[in-house]
């Protein structure tokens, strides 16, 4: 049986999912996202800055999440 704490973990990963999943440009990126506590963290490979940023941005705006750990790296190699 989840507890409440694994359930808001859930629910805001899925939130964040959601948010990613429906952003111009980030769609169809992998970024894996983990969440502990009211820490969201994004790993992965995106194609520019802008992305990389805009992905931290949704992450912070997403309710629940007040810290991000951004791990996602530039692909330089277009």
């Amino acid at each position: 049986m989840p507890t409440k704490v694994g359930e808001r973990r859930s629910e805001i990963e899925q939130q964040l999912r959601g948010a990613l999943d429906g952003a111009p440009g980030l769609s169809a990126l992998r970024i894996a996202i983990s969440v502990e506590g009211k820490c969201a963290t994004l790993c992965g490979m995106v194609w520019t800055r802008e992305q990389r940023d805009q992905a931290e941005a949704l992450a912070r705006t997403t309710p629940g999440v007040s810290t991000v750990k951004n791990y996602l790296s530039i692909n330089l190699f277009q």
